[in-house]
C-alpha cells in the first residue's frame, strides 16, 4: 500500500513538474556584422537569470530592422511557435 502511494505522488510530482516547463527563446538581431550579437545576448540572458528562466534556444541574425518579419528568422519562429510546432535543435 506504501509502494503504491509513493508511486502515485511520484507521478504527480513528474505529472506537476512537466506542466511547469516552459520553453523559451532568446532573439537577438543586429542590423550589421559591425555591431555586437554578444551585447545582447549577455542582457537578454541577465533579464532571464533574474526570473528563474532558462532560455531554451537562441535565434540569432543579422539583418536589417526594415526587412518584412517573414523574411527573418523572429518570423519564422513565431510562425512555429502559431502553429505548435518548435524546433528542439
Amino acid at each position: 500500500m506504501f509502494f503504491l502511494y509513493m508511486l502515485k505522488t511520484y507521478l504527480c510530482i513528474l505529472f506537476t513538474v512537466k506542466i511547469l516547463i516552459k520553453m523559451v527563446y532568446g532573439y537577438i538581431r543586429v542590423s550589421t556584422d559591425k555591431q555586437s550579437l554578444e551585447n545582447q545576448k549577455f542582457e537578454l540572458s541577465n533579464f532571464a537569470q533574474k526570473r528563474q528562466w532558462t532560455v531554451f534556444k537562441w535565434v540569432e541574425e543579422i539583418i536589417s530592422g526594415t526587412k518584412k518579419i517573414e523574411e527573418r528568422q523572429l518570423g519564422i519562429l513565431l510562425s512555429q511557435m502559431a502553429k505548435g510546432i518548435v524546433s528542439n535543435g
